[in-house]
């Protein structure tokens, strides 16, 4: 890259908000014939008030430069990401390009195509990729080589992402595609996630992800961690990491119980996130699957923490009417409470229902006892 490109881009990384740097930058660009800077020109243009028909003419424009020069400044992504003839829920591939370059990348699949793609492009064509949604993983019913590993059924295709080249990534998805679908393979995900320090969302829906690197990952700027379908919830790790201050939202939805399993979260878990020390920009909590039940609705009203929460998701829990009461009694501040699939009467339930909390809960309450049968039942797959 030119020099003098590197220090406007990296003006730009200083302070991305400032408009002007990008604009500054976009001249440059066209004084030199790239046509990208009428393409910042433009797509900046588009973020602000604009009249219908201004509006139209800035966006056929920028449709014709992406159109003429957008596979260019995919490079090696294009042959993936450009030329499907037809869409559909569980079939697409979608992009974006923000203020002049690539910003966002979503598909309905990570398959040996797109991750050949990414490993070919050079860090000019991700340096600005901030968004990786990848909603499914192909499973791989026939052998496949990629750079010389070759790869069958039961191996991950997250694993050769290409750390080296995602470093401006903010938000990383993977799986997703079906609420329910509990099968996108992970395995690998977290050595990519590990190597994303900026990264601000974090949504995990898959199945052989390592939540103990996940959970001990320095990852100072996220916000938002989802851990969907696992096993393993060794949430005192997470309340125990120093780089998770600024997490606000935390969406654990474990796989359902394996019938030789311990519950996957349970009283001690919730204990340590109550109790953390670092946890202190926290507002939204979901913990669905779980057997703290009251005990723990005791240890979190006492807790510091529970005046910070807004959102209260215990969705398939062992909470009964004394937990329900306690939330009544102490939850005033709280936006939302969620308890359905809990082991609430139905006095308890109505309850809820006549209290001044804003509230979801279901008539399908289950039976407190040995058969824990929310855990078998709580996963949507």
């Amino acid at each position: 890259m030119d020099e003098q490109a590197a220090a406007f881009e990296q003006a730009i990384r200083d302070d991305p908000s400032d408009v002007g740097k990008h604009l500054v930058y976009a001249d440059w660009l066209t004084d030199r014939g790239d046509p990208r800077g009428e393409l910042v020109h433009i797509q900046i243009q588009l973020e602000g008030e604009l009249s219908p028909e201004r509006r139209g003419e800035l966006s056929a424009r920028e449709a014709k430069l992406l159109e003429e020069h957008g596979r260019h400044w995919l490079g090696p992504l294009a042959e993936s990401l450009l030329g499907q003839e037809e869409e559909s829920h569980y079939s697409f591939r979608r992009h974006a390009f923000e203020r002049g370059f690539l910003s966002s990348i979503e598909a309905s699949e990570l398959d040996p195509g797109l991750v050949l793609g990414l490993r070919a492009a050079s860090p000019e064509h991700l340096r600005w990729l901030r968004r990786l949604r990848l909603l499914d993983t192909e499973y791989i019913e026939d052998p496949v080589t990629i750079e010389g590993t070759e790869l069958g059924e039961d191996d991950s295709l997250a694993a050769l992402l290409p750390t080296d080249r995602l470093g401006s990534v903010r938000e990383l998805q993977l799986g997703g595609l079906e609420e329910g679908n509990c099968h996108t393979n992970g395995e690998g995900i977290e050595r990519v996630v590990r190597a994303l320090p900026g990264l601000e969302v974090l949504t995990l829906m898959a199945h052989r992800v390592d939540s103990r690197a996940i959970f001990t990952a320095d990852l100072p700027n996220l916000r938002e961690l989802t851990v969907n379908h696992l096993t393993s919830y060794p949430l005192a790790l997470l309340a125990a990491n120093p780089a998770m201050s600024k997490l606000d939202k935390l969406h654990c939805h474990p796989h359902g119980l394996e019938w030789d399993d311990d519950p996957y979260i349970d009283l001690d878990d919730l204990r340590a996130l109550a109790q953390s020390e670092h946890l202190i920009g926290l507002t939204s909590l979901t913990l669905r699957l779980s057997v703290f039940g009251d005990a723990g609705i005791h240890e979190l009203v006492r807790s510091p923490m529970f005046q910070r929460l807004r959102t209260v998701d215990f969705r398939y829990g062992a909470v009964t009417d004394e937990g329900a009461r306690l939330f009544v009694e102490f939850g005033a501040h709280l936006e939302h409470l969620d308890l359905s699939g809990n082991c609430l009467s139905p006095q308890g339930v109505q309850m809820l229902k006549d209290s001044p909390l804003s509230v979801t809960v279901s008539s399908e309450q289950y039976t407190l006892g040995e058969e824990r049968e929310w855990l078998w039942y709580g996963d949507p797959e």
